[in-house]
This record gives structure tokens, sequence and C-alpha cells, in this order.
């Protein structure tokens, strides 16, 4: 089964009973700005999630949410600290599903 993945930067980091849901400023190449405009005539930023080898994309909201166990709070939190560049990816099963459950994270 493939992975899809996303590098960027911890924007924002929240933890309750379900786990830690966080969103991501991401890094270039993985964010673009769509032809969509907003309310106030900005362009729309978008993320790109990219499959293993690069045959396949899937394209995101900016703003959409990842989920992942609580024992990851503590590294979020971290990374987002110290701006760090992170690596997430996501299996090809849950790649439909809202928040986007996270597989795997690497600190670069």
């Amino acid at each position: 089964m493939s992975e899809y993945h996303t590098e960027g930067f911890v924007k924002t980091v929240s933890k309750d009973g379900e786990g830690v849901k966080f969103t991501i400023e991401a890094a270039a190449p993985y964010l673009f700005e769509s032809k969509e405009k907003s309310a106030d005539g900005s362009a729309k930023r978008k993320i790109l999630l990219v499959a293993d080898g690069e045959s396949n994309v899937s394209i995101y909201s900016e703003s959409i949410e990842f989920k992942m166990k609580d024992c990851e709070f503590a590294a979020l939190l971290i990374a987002k600290a110290n701006h760090m560049k992170v690596r997430f990816s996501v299996d090809e099963k849950v790649i439909e599903q809202t928040p986007l459950d996270v597989s795997k994270v690497e600190m670069l």
C-alpha cells in the first residue's frame, strides 16, 4: 500500500480525548496558490500530498487538519517551537478522511 507525504512546519497543535490534532504551513514545493480567490480577493493556498514515486497527488485546503496519537504531542510542540521542517506521511487508505490520520513523522 502506498503512502502520501507532505513537508512543512507545525502551525497549530491541540490535544483532546481522541489524540493530537494539528495544522501545518506547507513548505515549497508542497504549497501552491490556486486560481480560486478568497472573499477578500487573495489567492487560496493549497497543500499537496504526493504519493510515493510521485505518481499521484491529492490537493487540500491550507487549513486541513491532521491527527496523531497522544504520544507524539511533545514532539510536535518541540517542532513548532523550533520551527523545524517536518515530513508527514499518510496511508493511502485514509487519504479521503478528514482530519488526515498521520502514520509517520520525520524531522528534517
